[in-house]
């Protein structure tokens, strides 16, 4: 079995063994009704998802497994990652409360961590720490300089729509005067300590278009949030087309484009196949549909991999909060790549279990290893 780097996740809860039968189901939902959760327990996804589980450890029923589970303690997350071959895991860690660390995520899960920076995270973290702009972007430089990650990532799609990005123009990521710069600045620190969060535009897109140009310098490819999530973004501003408008640009403010992966994308999975066809800094995973809709995901890869070249997708897991979510992702990833040559050898398509095997090493490895330039080693030539 080849291996898997995840090249995007979550944290696990800290408390996750806690979990009881009412809530354990909740992770494949994204809805924010917590209550409702529990009923994706009554899927097709989830009685697939539970049969499956309990098949793996051997139990018959849920709560021997929750028991089962318990047992083992955290040895119960290296054994799922081991189970589907996760050797490698992108973290996100700057989302959630009361989550594994990442040192500790590595040594529940058996595998070699690296972390993820989300931008809005700290571009709110920084503005409530500085009230003049040019102080502000020397400390995102240093923090960008200073945090380890292999890749930055943007959640503008729940910040007023993917369309931001394409407003990433040089006439408006850079006001024209100092009056125009610290008032943008100001309005926006305002909206930040006032709410919270970063949105809109003006001062906002002014650091996006940093950020972007530090990556580019520093080689960080940017993870862009598109497609399915929770209802904090509508799902029509997350269609990655909406960003075309800057992936057909080669610079930004004279600077080159660094490379975007486009996240989770489904339903709009055939457009970002599209878009990394054509556009040589785009690429794409499949993450977070591939245990919300198991199921049906082996068609929804066949329709992705159609179009894009299989250089340009990542695998991508999206799990979080229960370490079952990486297990039911990447063991769906799985099964839609073998599905692929079976449906292929039914229909009578000349491809070669060797051609299949090249498409694997790239999607569930080579390709992540290559774009964020990993600290691990190669797979063996076959």
């Amino acid at each position: 079995m080849l291996p898997i780097i995840d090249n995007h996740a979550h944290s696990l809860a800290s408390n996750f063994l806690a979990a009881g039968e009412a809530d354990f189901f909740s992770f494949l939902s994204e809805s924010q009704h917590l209550q409702f959760r529990s009923e994706m327990r009554h899927s097709l996804n989830g009685m697939l998802f539970e049969k499956a589980l309990l098949q793996h450890a051997g139990v018959d029923n849920l709560s021997a497994y929750l028991a089962y589970r318990q047992q083992l303690g955290l040895a119960s997350v290296s054994r799922l990652f081991a189970d589907v071959c996760i050797k490698a895991v992108l973290l996100d860690y700057g989302f959630g409360h009361d989550l594994l660390s990442l040192d500790d995520f590595a040594l529940a899960a058996g595998v070699k961590v690296f972390g993820i920076l989300r931008l809005e995270s700290l571009f709110e973290e920084l503005l409530r720490q500085y009230d003049q702009p040019g102080t502000l972007e020397s400390a995102l430089e240093r923090h960008l300089a200073e945090s380890g990650c292999v890749a930055l990532k943007t959640i503008c799609a729940y910040r007023g729509g993917l369309s931001l990005l394409s407003q990433l123009t040089e006439e408006n990521s850079q006001p024209e005067t100092e009056v125009d710069e610290d008032e943008s600045f100001q309005e926006c620190r305002r909206t930040v300590l006032n709410s919270g969060r970063i949105e809109g535009r003006g001062y906002y897109l002014r650091l996006l278009a940093l950020a972007f140009r530090l990556a580019s310098r520093r080689g960080l490819p940017v993870q862009v949030h598109s497609g399915l999530g929770d209802d904090d973004a509508l799902l029509q501003d997350a269609n990655p087309l909406q960003a075309q408008s800057l992936f057909r640009r080669n610079n930004i403010n004279g600077e080159p484009l660094p490379a975007f992966v486009l996240l989770h994308c489904y339903p709009f999975h055939k457009e970002a196949a599209y878009l990394s066809s054509i556009y040589e800094k785009v690429y794409f995973d499949l993450s977070l549909v591939n245990f919300l809709s198991a199921p049906s995901f082996s068609s929804i890869f066949q329709e992705a991999l159609a179009l894009a070249p299989y250089r340009k997708m990542l695998t991508g897991t999206d799990g979080h909060s229960q370490p079952e979510s990486f297990w039911w992702a990447a063991g769906s990833t799985r099964q839609a790549l073998a599905s692929l040559y079976r449906c292929c050898k039914e229909d009578g398509l000349p491809i070669s279990s060797e051609a299949i095997e090249k498409v694997e090493r790239s999607i569930f490895y080579d390709n992540a290893l290559r774009l964020y330039n990993l600290d691990l080693p190669p797979l063996p030539e076959t």
